[in-house]
């Protein structure tokens, strides 16, 4: 008989499983239909195992991005230790990812993982076990799945560091971030991205593998499920759902929101604000790596997904230039927005949206996503204000939010024409019944209500017994005080000498000459050279 392949449809699994990436073939022969799968070869592996890597490198460039966004949204006698805080996170979650966190991420294809849950990723014995890497063929692919893996775990979790910055205490958010990636991220990591999670699956179980057209995972029908390409619910949404629950937990700044409900900006160094805009760069230069590397694992260059690739490259631009030139338009309308700064959480906030989806949506459709995505951060940023939730870097606007309404406009917009979900349930505008869109919503809602519960569950008690915030004085004081050698100091006081114990020595800022002495009396060369308000004049920062 004459056989015939009639299509060719690629799977992406999630990170875990980048080892076992397929292609798969609908082929019919006679008047069977039968999807099966093609595996790349060992030297298509080798090459893709070297873009996974440096797709990963990219990744981690944009925890050096994080860093220096952060750096450009806080004052600067606390700019050292927010640096601090993003290098300490991926410290703690190495250690978490190492030790649990792949565990419970289900590491796909691993016979020490049962990998038969719909919850998490379990263990067969003690002596068998993913975790620590115990049981984990010390081979290429599974090594580069466990090391993108803590990459994008770390990424959830540093969400948390910019929206509680300056007011929280490093022991308590190592404490946070350990159990966020040790096993509240992972968890929801493996209901989106491995076949047996629920969300994935769409709660069907077992599949019939003769039906025509079914693509099926190991049993397990994925066709009807959530869709999340790259993070826009895993990664995103979920450490900006824990930046809330943090923002809330631990309450805003010292003087934030006064009696009236006016939001007060807190005394800032103009030179942060080249820190904010060069970290935007980097990010959008280590998102390229984050959509284009992480759930292909490289099976893109090498086979028809190629075509794919460039899409998400494509829509990885379209999407965030959009939202810029949106919020950048609003900026020349008087009183519409604070300020053109906003273009930078923007571009931020596209990025986020169409991680999820620049896969299967059309180039035009990113650039909707985009113009749409400005004023879901424009509003949730108003209204996280009115409702005195401190986050400093917006970080709860650009990623929950903004992630949130990416998922659901994957569920109206995934093109069925497009080879990456050709053969998936597919978007409300194109036709569909709209059994994706309602399984992106069941995702929004699942993932907030676990993560929610999870983080009070950790956070609260800090809060409670000390652990988590640092006391006002502290906070007046400059957590760079607390933990650095030299802390940042500043000063704005003019015409008078003031006495004022920093870091346990005397600061002494003496501007009746031209400028002030840092605690160990060293001059800091700074010359005022205007007179200031008499509020300004009894303010001293460290």
């Amino acid at each position: 008989e004459i056989l015939r392949v009639t299509g060719v449809q690629t799977c992406a699994l999630p990170i875990c499983a980048m080892s076992t990436m397929t292609q798969y073939v609908t082929v019919t022969a006679g008047n069977t239909t039968t999807t099966v799968m093609s595996l790349s070869t060992t030297s298509d592996q080798d090459l893709e195992n070297l873009f996974v890597l440096m797709s990963a490198a990219l990744v981690f460039l944009m925890h050096v991005g994080f860093a220096v966004f952060e750096c450009g949204n806080v004052q600067a006698k606390n700019r050292q230790t927010i640096v601090f805080k993003n290098i300490i996170n991926l410290l703690a979650t190495a250690f978490a990812w190492w030790s649990l966190g792949y565990m419970v991420f289900g590491p796909y294809g691993l016979d020490s993982s049962t990998d038969d849950s719909w919850f998490m990723g379990t263990e067969r014995a003690w002596g068998d076990t993913p975790a620590f890497l115990g049981s984990v063929p010390k081979t290429g692919e599974l090594l580069l799945t466990w090391f993108y893996g803590f990459l994008m775990a770390a990424t959830a979790a540093t969400i948390v560091s910019g929206a509680v910055a300056e007011r929280v205490c490093v022991s308590g958010f190592v404490f946070f971030v350990i159990c966020f990636t040790g096993f509240i991220w992972p968890v929801v990591a493996y209901w989106v991205w491995n076949p047996h999670g629920w969300l994935c699956n769409g709660a069907s179980g077992d599949a019939n593998p003769n039906d025509p057209g079914m693509m099926v995972t190991q049993g397990i029908e994925t066709l009807t499920g959530v869709l999340d390409w790259s993070g826009s619910s895993v990664v995103f949404m979920t450490g900006g759902c824990a930046a809330l629950v943090a923002a809330v937990v631990v309450g805003p700044r010292v003087g934030r929101f006064d009696e009236e409900g006016f939001v007060n900006k807190p005394t800032m160094d103009s030179s942060s604000l080249p820190f904010f805009g060069f970290g935007t760069l980097l990010l959008w230069v280590g998102w390229f790596g984050f959509n284009v590397g992480s759930p292909w694992a490289g099976h893109g260059l090498t086979s028809a997904g190629g075509a794919v690739t460039g899409l998400v490259v494509v829509n990885t631009v379209l999407a965030p230039i959009a939202a810029g030139l949106v919020y950048y338009l609003l900026s020349l309308v008087p009183g519409m927005v604070p300020d053109v700064t906003g273009v930078y959480n923007c571009i931020v906030a596209g990025l986020v949206a169409v991680s999820c989806s620049c896969d299967c949506i059309q180039p035009y459709a990113a650039f909707v996503l985009g113009i749409t995505v400005a004023p879901v951060f424009i509003g949730s940023s108003w209204l996280l204000k009115k409702l005195r939730v401190d986050d400093v870097c917006e970080g709860i606007s650009m990623f929950y939010f903004c992630g949130m309404w990416g998922m659901l406009f994957l569920g109206l917009f995934c093109d069925p024409d497009l080879e990456s979900r050709s053969a998936h349930k597919h978007g409300w505008w194109y036709g569909d019944d709209g059994t994706l869109f309602g399984w992106q919503i069941a995702a929004v809602l699942s993932i907030t209500l676990w993560v929610a519960v999870m983080s009070l569950v950790v956070l609260f008690p800090l809060q409670w017994f000390g652990l988590l915030r640092v006391s006002e004085e502290q906070e007046e004081a400059g957590l760079d005080c607390m933990y650095m050698k030299y802390p940042s100091v500043e000063a704005d006081v003019l015409g008078q000498v003031f006495d004022e114990t920093c870091c346990g020595a005397t600061k002494v800022i003496d501007t009746t000459v031209t400028g002030a002495v840092d605690a160990m009396g060293n001059p800091i060369g700074t010359t005022l050279g205007a007179m200031q308000t008499a509020e300004d004049t009894t303010r001293a920062c460290c």
